[in-house]
């Protein structure tokens, strides 16, 4: 692990247990961008984590509508136009998140929009709470935007099916989850709206108890917002991961909840 003196680096990221063969490593076919040359008065960003549904894992193609539309790579810090599939994480097919910048733009709440994907397919809730594999990216995540001198709009958390299959309890799915969200805390503004996601399903199985963790976590005095019902998108291209319709309806899931509380 690379070190700067007797610190850790700010910027390693862990090796993960889990192989992941498919991560979108090299930037080199796509060229890096200045913030200054791309940056307008009304720019959103965003941060998405979680596990393989806000990854490179949603099945057909997309064409935004904006060009406006760029993305940070977790694992260099570079600014690049937005392209599928997204920079940093696992997947090789559509991600979300280019559809829903597209909708921010398209409906006249930004000119230009930058995200941040720092998820993991296959991941538990467990990963991203304190000691877990995945937690140190989410401080990553947020130094990689405020070395750029952004700061994020919203954090989307959209996770929960890895934990349907192991049969997480409510209560374990509870404390873990407010380890993730203390993790944000402490590492980005902390009035920065969270955004918690409802998802469970998988293979035709969802759990209550992880959503009735998910509800039990929104608390708007703390700027902790509920996000959308992922587990009432039926279209898939298998029984858990989305095709390009169900992409389309999470973006606007996700738009509808957020855009109000976009500048």
């Amino acid at each position: 692990m690379q070190s700067f003196g007797s610190t850790v680096s700010p910027y390693e990221l862990a090796i993960s247990s889990i192989s992941y063969n498919n991560i979108t490593p090299s930037p080199a076919d796509r060229s890096v961008k200045s913030v200054a040359s791309v940056l307008t008065a009304n720019t959103v960003v965003f941060l998405t984590v979680g596990q393989s549904l806000v990854c490179n894992y949603a099945s057909g193609s997309f064409s935004p509508a904006s060009d406006n539309i760029y993305q940070v790579n977790i694992r260099d810090g570079g600014l690049y136009d937005a392209a599928d599939p997204t920079l940093g994480v696992d997947g090789t097919q559509t991600n979300f998140a280019i559809r829903l910048a597209d909708k921010i733009i398209v409906g006249g709440k930004a000119d230009t929009v930058i995200f941040i994907p720092i998820g993991m397919g296959g991941s538990s809730v467990s990963q991203w709470g304190t000691g877990g594999e995945f937690n140190h990216r989410i401080g990553v995540g947020i130094r990689r935007l405020s070395a750029l001198g952004l700061t994020p709009n919203a954090v989307l958390w959209q996770q929960g099916t890895t934990d349907t299959s192991l049969a997480t309890t409510q209560a374990v799915y509870a404390a873990r989850l407010s380890e993730v969200i203390a993790a944000f805390r402490a590492n980005a503004p902390v009035n920065t709206p969270v955004f918690v996601a409802q998802e469970s399903w998988v293979s035709g199985t969802l759990s209550l108890p992880i959503k009735a963790a998910q509800v039990a976590a929104v608390n708007p005095p703390a700027f902790i917002y509920s996000g959308p019902d992922i587990d009432t998108i039926t279209e898939r291209q298998d029984a858990t991961h989305l095709n390009a319709v169900g992409a389309n309806q999470q973006a606007q899931l996700w738009y509808d909840k957020i855009s109000v509380h976009l500048p």
